[in-house]
Parts: C-alpha cells; structure tokens; sequence
C-alpha cells in the first residue's frame, strides 16, 4: 500500500524517519490516502517491510 519510501532513520529494529520525515507521520499520511475500504480491511492490521536488497526492481515476497 502507498509508495516505496527509504528509511532515513533507526536504531535497532526501531524506524524514526522515513525519507527524512518522521516515519509516523508518513505511515498516518499513506493511511489517510486510502480509500475507505483498504483503511477499514488495513485499520489494526498494518505489517511494514524491510527490502534488504536495494537494487531489486521488484520487492515481491518469495514464500518457500
């Protein structure tokens, strides 16, 4: 859902800016640009994840 964005700032496995932004305030923003009825199916269920390769052109998850 939303854009690809690059996280600009964390400690450990805590994200604090994304694309220089507060990455809370990027998350409630991409929520808020959903239509309602992804924020209903989403609203309490959000899962972010991390590429690890940055040079993927697509980020698609492998299930093995």
């Amino acid at each position: 859902m939303g854009e690809t964005w690059t996280i600009t700032r964390a400690e450990g496995n805590v994200i604090h800016e994304i694309g220089n932004r507060p990455a809370y305030k990027v998350l409630q923003e991409t929520f808020a640009g959903l239509p309602a009825e992804m924020r209903e199916r989403a609203q309490g269920n959000l899962f972010v994840g991390l590429a690890v390769d940055d040079t993927a052109t697509s980020f698609a998850a492998a299930i093995s």
